[in-house]
């Protein structure tokens, strides 16, 4: 009959310590779990976990080491055991170290994991924002273009008007008087009108919008197309509304000029327009070979609200005009051009 051989006290206590160490190491693991559970602590939570299963392995193993000793010892096997019982440290020792590699490879691959999702997220939180901010432009798009209309509308009801006050006016100056002034109102409507057809609301073309401001000029003034030539020499390509419009109106007043009072002897003749830029100043030309100003003409001084006007503006654009009266008349004015302003200012 097979004696047992009493475990010793040693052993007992081992195996109690090593259940404990057991109980012990997955209730850590709980704790870890409510403290670095949270994503930014993913990684040291996935390594103390596995290093605590390795511990766990590490106790188990022990006591599984002690009762394999009792009963090979018992049943008379203790050369077995001495034969394993080395082994058996280091098969604790790559325990510890395969699950260590294994909880860190996997840590890191759970890092990049997580900054990859972290990173596809941002990405389409930015292709969200595009899409809003693309429709939310288009809308603006359409609603400037909409103002433009709408401005451009209203400034034509008011030339409408005055055309028909010009109707019910007695005097040609008083007749001439609404003329010009609906002249002035069709110049800037004529803007908000190019506006409204272009796709950029920003800039206008400057030789289309001038063609199309001497045009009605000529139209308006009843010119004969055919006796009084228009030459012109457009070097800017677009220009934005707050520096066209003045430049506009002080066109429409200098052409308008030139129309009334150049050719009153000749019948015939050209009006020649030029506009550059050279860096950031702009160059404006408005001349005629006509009949020329009176002697002694001083523009601070003259009476006529027109060359008033283009001498309030080239003021309100910080500019230089020259007069020259050679061979006709030229008006040269030059300023800075700022980009956004508003002409209309104090």
């Amino acid at each position: 009959m097979t004696m047992y051989a009493p475990m010793t006290l040693v052993s007992i206590i081992d195996i109690i310590g090593s259940s404990m160490t057991i109980g012990l190491s997955f209730y850590a693991v709980y704790i870890m779990g409510k403290i670095y559970r949270p994503k930014k602590y993913i990684g040291l939570y996935i390594y103390l976990y596995a290093q605590t299963i390795a511990l766990a392995i590490f106790a188990t193993s022990r006591s599984v080491g002690h009762i394999a000793k009792h009963v090979l010892v018992t049943f008379g096997l203790a050369d077995v055991w001495k034969t394993l019982a080395p082994v058996s440290g280091s098969i604790n020792s790559f325990t510890f170290i395969v699950f260590g590699l294994a909880a860190i490879l996997y840590s890191n691959i759970k890092t990049m994991s997580d900054r990859i999702d972290v990173l596809e997220k941002s990405r389409e939180d930015i292709r969200q924002s595009r899409a809003l901010a693309m429709k939310s432009l288009e809308e603006k798009k359409v609603l400037l273009k909409e103002v433009h209309h709408r401005v451009k509308n209203n400034l034509a009801i008011i030339s409408s008007l005055l055309t028909m006050q010009a109707r019910q006016a007695k005097g040609v100056g008083s007749i001439r008087a609404f003329k010009d002034s609906r002249d002035r109102v069709m110049s800037m409507a004529l803007i908000h009108e190019k506006l409204y057809q272009s796709e950029d609301l920003r800039n206008i073309n400057v030789e289309d919008y001038l063609r199309s401001l001497l045009k009605k000029l000529m139209h308006s003034y009843g010119a004969d197309t055919e006796s009084i030539k228009v030459e012109m020499d457009i070097r800017i390509d677009t220009m934005e509304i707050d520096t066209l419009i003045p430049c506009g109106l002080m066109i429409n007043e200098l052409i308008s000029n030139s129309l009334k009072y150049a050719f009153l002897e000749t019948l015939e003749g050209v009006i020649s327009i030029s506009l550059s830029k050279d860096g950031d100043r702009i160059e404006l030309k408005v001349a005629d070979n006509g009949d020329g100003l009176p002697d002694g003409f001083e523009i601070g001084s003259s009476e006529t609200l027109g060359l008033q006007i283009v001498n309030a503006l080239v003021g309100q654009l910080e500019g230089e005009m020259e007069i020259d009266t050679t061979g006709g008349t030229r008006f040269t004015v030059s300023f800075i051009d700022k980009g956004n302003r508003s002409f209309l200012s104090p």
